[in-house]
């Protein structure tokens, strides 16, 4: 059998033999993967696109099967095997490598390329948003911190302020444990010193802190200090009396160092207060007796002495002294004029702090009364 009574064979031969010698078959893609299975499919796809070459060796090799007897044909067909071998090493040494690196590679691994791109983005964005997350909390953070500071120097500030100003403080901080203004005798003393006499509500804290500390607010009270009672007096405890006559009360003040009613006037002064209780023809526990006495007194240049300092040291200008007292604007220097200037204990520094204490609450009290009156109008 001929090649030219095979149309297959003829068509075979035609192709194989038109296509120069070092020309390169069609490229067959490879793409390049880290996958072993992808590398095993694709040697798969070469065998089967080169199944028409095997087909064309199959056929010359039949026709020199056929064609033995000739010689010459028997030569020809064997050139044409050794050209079909040839192509087909070429074919795999030029374009069938494991690591082609065709167009198709290129493009696979430009994918990949893109993929871990993409994924690098998308932990960039996230790790953008977590740290806008933690601007945030962090402003949020100094923001809190910057309200509690200021919060905590205003409190300094005001505290600052209100040793300044003691007046302030009784209005504002809210006392909790029993004042001086909770004694019935104080609150009668202070309600006096407010309506009858039109003291200003500074001056008359001061006055009633003051005479906190000697009696209590209590016009009764006597100071015992050798522990005798004046005759016929009935005399308790805490040194309020009942029942004295004022001839007995008078002899027993000059019997030694006693003092007598809100302020526990002694020697000369308590003279001078008895005359004066005499003269009213009022009895000489009388409260509202002793606090237009007190007043005249305070009124009196020649009761006061000019303190120098806080440690009691006075001079005798009873007009600067009185002067000091009148022009003061808070309770704290109010309040240590007159113990210092007018009173003149023995030892006014020691007792100073309870006394103002008790003028702050006298403060206190009264702006509370005023504002209920006000409120009633």
């Amino acid at each position: 059998m001929r090649i030219d009574d095979n149309p297959f064979l003829i068509d075979a031969y035609d192709n194989q033999v038109s296509q120069p010698h070092n020309a390169a078959m069609p490229v067959i893609p490879v793409l390049k993967t880290r996958n072993a299975s992808n590398e095993h499919d694709n040697a798969g796809m070469l065998d089967n696109t080169a199944k028409p070459v095997n087909d064309k060796h199959d056929a010359v090799n039949a026709r020199m099967n056929l064609n033995h007897t000739d010689s010459n044909q028997h030569n020809q067909a064997h050139d044409e095997m050794n050209v079909i071998d040839s192509n087909v090493n070429n074919h795999h040494s030029m374009n069938v490598q494991p690591n082609d690196n065709s167009s198709s590679g290129v493009s696979a691994l430009t994918d990949y390329a893109d993929m871990e791109s993409l994924d690098a983005g998308k932990q960039h964005g996230r790790g953008r948003i977590m740290r806008r997350v933690i601007a945030s909390i962090m402003i949020i953070v100094f923001i809190i911190a910057g309200c509690y500071a200021s919060y905590k120097i205003g409190r300094f500030r005001e505290g600052l302020y209100r040793d300044a100003n003691p007046i302030v403080k009784t209005i504002t901080k809210t006392i909790v444990k029993p004042t001086a203004m909770d004694d019935e005798h104080m609150q009668a003393f202070a309600s006096i010193m407010m309506n009858l006499h039109g003291l200003d509500a500074t001056h008359a804290a001061a006055i009633i802190g003051v005479v906190y500390g000697e009696s209590k607010g209590n016009p009764t009270a006597l100071e015992r200090t050798d522990g005798t009672n004046p005759d016929g007096c009935k005399v308790y405890e805490h040194g309020e009396s009942e029942n004295c006559p004022n001839d007995a009360v008078r002899a027993w003040v000059q019997t030694g160092a006693h003092g007598i009613g809100l302020l526990q006037w002694t020697g000369s002064r308590a003279i001078a207060y008895l005359d004066y209780a005499d003269g009213k023809q009022e009895k000489w526990d009388d409260l509202n007796t002793q606090v237009d006495y007190l007043m005249r007194e305070i009124d009196d240049v020649n009761s006061w002495r000019e303190p120098l300092d806080f440690t009691g040291n006075v001079a005798a200008n009873g007009q600067a002294g009185l002067d000091a007292f009148n022009a003061d604007r808070d309770v704290r220097m109010a309040s240590w004029h007159f113990l210092a200037g007018f009173v003149r204990p023995a030892n006014p520094t020691e007792s100073y702090p309870a006394r103002l204490k008790a003028g702050l609450d006298a403060y206190r009290w009264m702006q509370l009364k005023t504002a209920n009156v006000n409120d009633d109008n």
